[in-house]
């Protein structure tokens, strides 16, 4: 399986590769989150020598180019989901498969200063290769998709961090979430409020997602589609970005939208 990753650097307007599978000890599968400073980290995954599922955990820097070991997690996981609290520097491991066939609703958090783990409370459903946004509006953290039971995939479910208790909130989406042919990202439009879209696979599906009211609406704004699972979406600032990729994982083409206006906007190519 294909492990690199690509960095993009918004200031210097470049791209950064690095195929993390020419590092030794390094699994595949992996399930891995942006952190500040261009730094990313990456959790889990099936071990390339055994084929077993571990629970490794290591930090890599597309700036110094230097790899760390970090310590293990708790639980051994794969295509689990994981989502970065800047304000706390920590990051949320969310569900996952624990064997192959078998879904996950554990939760464990790492501190990046202490570098300890620790053990969350539960989510009220077992996921894998689910989507989770942290909004900080709400300092909650979102998860959408990744149930075996088609009808669980409309419910969304939050965990306020601060009370540290599960939820599952009594708007839903107004359709299953496929996870592998869709996205979701956070986009906050004002002070205000602070909304997710989600981007399906279905024209005219997608939808946004109130993290404050707590209401979900179908989008006249997010005229995206997901057209395949390699397609990557995101935002930076007002921009909606979305981000075309081969079977490699070559940047292919850049999609840019200006969320206050919906109109899009001429991109520069750069030298991918």
């Amino acid at each position: 399986l294909n492990t690199t990753v690509i960095c993009y650097d918004f200031l210097r307007q470049l791209f950064a590769m690095k195929d993390l599978g020419t590092i030794q000890g390094v699994p595949k599968v992996l399930s891995i989150c942006g952190l500040r400073d261009n730094n990313i980290l990456s959790s889990g995954g099936v071990s390339v020598e055994s084929s077993e599922i571990v629970k490794s955990c290591f930090m890599y820097s597309f700036y110094t180019k230097e790899f760390t070991q970090l310590p293990s997690m708790l639980i051994a996981r794969v295509r689990h989901t994981i989502v970065y609290v800047p304000s706390m520097d920590e990051v949320f491991v969310i569900g996952g498969f624990v064997r192959f066939d078998e879904r996950t609703k554990t939760v464990e958090r790492f501190n990046l200063t202490t570098r300890k783990w620790t053990k969350t409370p539960s989510m009220k459903r077992e996921r894998a290769e689910a989507h989770a946004i942290y909004d900080s509006g709400t300092n909650s953290i979102y998860v959408f998709g990744g149930c075996l039971n088609e009808e669980d995939n409309r419910l969304i479910e939050c965990f306020d961090i601060e009370a540290n208790y599960w939820t599952i909130l009594p708007s839903a989406l107004p359709t299953p979430l496929e996870s592998k042919f869709s996205h979701v990202f956070s986009f906050p439009k004002d002070r205000e409020s602070s909304k997710i879209g989600i981007i399906s696979n279905v024209p005219n599906e997608n939808v946004e997602f109130d993290c404050r009211s707590g209401s979900v609406e179908r989008s006249t704004s997010l005229n995206l589609t997901c057209t395949n699972g390699k397609d990557v979406i995101f935002t930076q600032g007002p921009l909606l970005v979305k981000l075309s990729v081969d079977a490699l994982q070559t940047p292919l083409a850049f999609s840019v939208t200006d969320q206050t206006s919906s109109v899009p906007i001429p991109f520069k190519n750069y030298n991918i």
